[in-house]
């Protein structure tokens, strides 16, 4: 009798030790549950805002793309009118500019920048790019292809390098990643000319990139250089919209993300 008590006793037990097991894996599980939503719901919030802002820029890139000279900017923040300015081709981010001193702002800076390039593009024969260096300044002249006139572009400096020093760093990790503590005035300054002079080869005299090719980006612009030229016509506006309309989501932030980072595949031929 007292041996079926005991194990009366014991049954009992082991079935409170196995509920208590049970509740505690549901609890875990519920919290696992509570988890998994939580970070759903934040990634959701992220794709939101992450939309958000793509179609804002694409409203104002569209407009941009809609003006008759190539070369325009934009404020990189409406809210801060002091801070940084991003030079556009055909309305796509190009160059992010830094403001180069109290008395002249980023706006200013690009500005006089892209109106110089206007000017320039202007010219039939085309323009080309070329990186001076003398002593600690770091420049890009354009050079027209036949008349040889020689006018000032960009100077690079050490707050346009730290600024894509930090935008860099955000995207570490990323298969297009950054060059970070790496970068100075001599790399970026390469990276700005090549953009420029692929840039303006596109969307200015409707030929091939060469430069930045290996990069995401410059198979992007190779991808829309083709598909214009197959269209039997230039990269006018026109055409431009049409074949940019058609680039996947992927396409379309490389393009724009080239104005805050030097990407990794990027290899300068000189």
């Amino acid at each position: 009798m007292i041996r079926v008590y005991v194990l009366s006793v014991l049954a009992v037990a082991m079935l409170v030790q196995a509920g208590c097991a049970t509740t505690n894996k549901s609890d875990d599980l519920t919290k696992l549950l509570e988890q998994e939503r939580q970070e759903t719901l934040t990634l959701e919030r992220q794709l939101a805002e992450q939309r958000r802002r793509i179609e804002e820029a694409e409203l104002e890139r569209q407009a941009l793309a809609e003006a008759k000279e190539p070369y325009g900017y934009r404020l990189a923040d409406p809210a801060a009118p002091f801070g940084a300015a991003i030079l556009t081709c055909r309305g796509l981010d190009l160059l992010a500019l830094s403001s180069p001193g109290l008395l002249y702002c980023a706006r200013e800076r690009a500005q006089v920048i892209s109106r110089r390039l206007n000017l320039a593009a202007q010219d039939a024969s085309g323009m080309s790019f070329e990186l001076r260096i003398e002593g600690d300044a770091v420049q890009i002249f354009q050079i027209g292809h036949m008349g040889g006139n020689e006018h000032l572009t960009i100077t690079v400096s050490n707050d346009d390098v730290e600024a894509y020093r930090k935008a860099g760093l955000k995207h570490l990790g990323e298969r297009y990643g950054p060059f970070s503590e790496e970068l100075d005035k001599h790399m970026l300054a390469k990276w700005w000319r090549d953009l420029l002079l692929d840039y303006n080869t596109v969307f200015c005299e409707g030929a091939r990139p060469v430069r930045v090719i290996d990069t995401f980006c410059g198979k992007v612009l190779m991808s829309i250089q083709e598909r214009a030229v197959a269209d039997g016509r230039g990269l006018f506006e026109s055409v431009f919209q049409d074949v940019y309309s058609s680039l996947s989501m992927e396409a379309k932030m490389h393009l724009n993300m080239i104005s805050s980072m030097v990407p990794m595949d990027y290899h300068p031929m000189d």
